[in-house]
């Protein structure tokens, strides 16, 4: 089974998205190729990225007051999905997904609440959502948006949500992707992958673009890349430790974080002999 969030769960998928039936069964096929690939052995073949279009990448529609309730829609792209780790590098921040790998563009947060009668509150990477390995996927991102004035019609079409992204050659899992619905009271509803849904003024749509898995061992991973992870706030400190079995020095608020040497050299021995 290709398409393993809406069939597998025994959900129907969303009956109005072509994405059912090309994207999502495209990028299946390509994570079951490069996975083929992955399994001729060590530096061969890809981890998986993300998958399919979240709500950062939702099909927005309603009427516009500012426009003589003129009708509009269209298709945001204000965040995307993260990449695979591959056996010589991280995974792509702005990958998206596989039928895309990169080529997308992000829009501009202007010129969509100009076009649209929206207001976007938050882009952001999720820190401690990389897929950990010897390289790493690129990690989960979050956007926060809804209406002005007048309600909209979201439609997402979104897959890795039941399943994360498999990492490869014991790269970890990257983290799955989620839809809510964020009502005026402040409460948060979780959505189907796969859905149509109404936002009234007052409500917020929050979407999380699942995050790429990694590739290789993480305790094989390079001391400073872990310590450039954490310094731009992809990573956590306590991730660093209990996953990379690195130690840091200092504080990234006063731009002192370094690297304990001796100490990881010692937890990354002790950790690898446990191993054994």
């Amino acid at each position: 089974v290709l398409l393993r969030d809406d069939f597998v769960v025994g959900r129907p998928a969303f009956p109005h998205s072509c994405s059912a039936c090309t994207t999502n069964v495209a990028e299946r096929l390509i994570y079951a190729i490069q996975g083929a690939f992955a399994q001729l052995g060590e530096g061969h073949g890809l981890a998986e990225g993300a998958s399919s279009m979240g709500a950062a990448m939702a099909v927005v529609s309603g009427h516009d007051p500012r426009r003589a309730d003129a009708p509009y829609v269209g298709q945001l792209f204000l965040g995307l999905g993260g990449g695979p780790a591959s056996p010589h590098a991280d995974g792509w921040l702005t990958y998206c997904l596989p039928t895309a790998a990169g080529l997308i563009r992000l829009d501009s947060v202007e010129l969509d609440e100009a076009r649209y009668p929206i207001e976007i509150n938050a882009i952001r990477v999720l820190p401690g959502t990389l897929g950990a390995g010897r390289h790493c996927g690129a990690p989960a991102t979050e956007v926060v948006y809804g209406p002005t004035n007048a309600s909209l019609t979201a439609v997402i079409p979104s897959d890795g949500h039941h399943f994360a992204p498999r990492g490869a050659h014991g790269g970890a899992d990257g983290h799955p992707g989620a839809t809510y619905k964020q009502h005026a009271d402040g409460s948060e509803e979780k959505l189907a992958n796969f859905v149509q849904v109404d936002i009234a003024p007052g409500e917020r749509l929050r979407g999380i673009e699942a995050g790429g898995a990694g590739y290789g061992d993480p305790l094989a991973r390079d001391p400073a890349l872990v310590l450039r992870d954490v310094a731009r706030s992809w990573e956590t400190e306590q991730r660093a430790v209990a996953i990379y079995a690195v130690v840091l020095a200092g504080s990234r608020i006063d731009d002192t974080l370094s690297i304990n040497t001796a100490a990881t050299n010692d937890l990354r021995a002790e950790l690898t002999g446990s191993r054994n």
